[in-house]
């Protein structure tokens, strides 16, 4: 037996790779999709998340082994049983499996995506689509972080106009390029952010601002988070 001959035979199988765009045909002879006519639509884990965050906006380190990084404790409720260490927020762009897991000290991102309570068994991690996981990817800490440091490699690449830059971001972020409709959108949307640039924030140039604003919003779309 190969793990290796067995997951490519897997893979390389038409069910494996069909399409999430079902037909009318399919829809209309099998709505419920009982025969897979189609694939369906998953969301990504919480851990899987959090890491396609970081290697979007190119903060992923891909270093393998060692300790773990302490948990940032900025969002946590003050304790005795408070850990002293709080480590960095982004945890140091390590992948979440590196990441300190304490039972009474849980990332309030990975907990709005079904990260399990640790004092509780689980057999099978539940998959819910709720109101909360959208106000944390609008509103954490940790996301709009990781949206600023990847706006700011935008706004320095150098010789790309703003058409190849929107192209660029939908790469990135969704493994294809942008459809003329999202190019339109994303203009319009920059134009209206450089209008309209955020108040109080003197650090950035209402261009950064705007594509901050961008880039936020593309981490906040259902198919960044959804695999279809």
């Amino acid at each position: 037996w190969s793990r290796k001959e067995l997951i490519r035979r897997l893979v390389l199988s038409s069910t494996y790779r069909m399409s999430a765009q079902a037909s009318q045909k399919s829809l209309a002879i099998d709505p419920d999709n009982i025969f897979l006519q189609y694939a369906r639509v998953r969301r990504l884990p919480a851990e899987s998340i959090r890491d396609a965050v970081l290697a979007t906006s190119g903060s992923l380190n891909p270093t393998m082994y060692g300790p773990g990084v302490p948990l940032n404790l900025d969002q946590t409720a003050a304790s005795r049983a408070r850990p002293l260490k709080s480590g960095p927020l982004d945890g140091n762009g390590r992948r979440t499996v590196y990441q300190e897991m304490r039972r009474n000290y849980l990332p309030p991102l990975l907990l709005a995506f079904d990260l399990p309570q640790a004092a509780v068994a689980l057999g099978e991690r539940g998959v819910t689509n709720v109101p909360a996981q959208s106000l944390a990817m609008l509103n954490d800490p940790f996301i709009i972080q990781e949206a600023n440091r990847w706006a700011d490699q935008l706004v320095h690449a150098d010789k790309l106009s703003t058409e190849q830059r929107i192209n660029l971001v939908h790469r990135i972020a969704f493994s294809r390029p942008a459809t003329e409709k999202e190019i339109d959108l994303s203009k319009h949307m920059l134009d209206y952010f450089q209008e309209r640039s955020l108040e109080g924030d003197e650090r950035a140039s209402p261009s950064q601002q705007a594509w901050q604003n961008l880039c936020h919003l593309m981490l906040n779309r259902k198919e960044f988070i959804f695999i279809r």
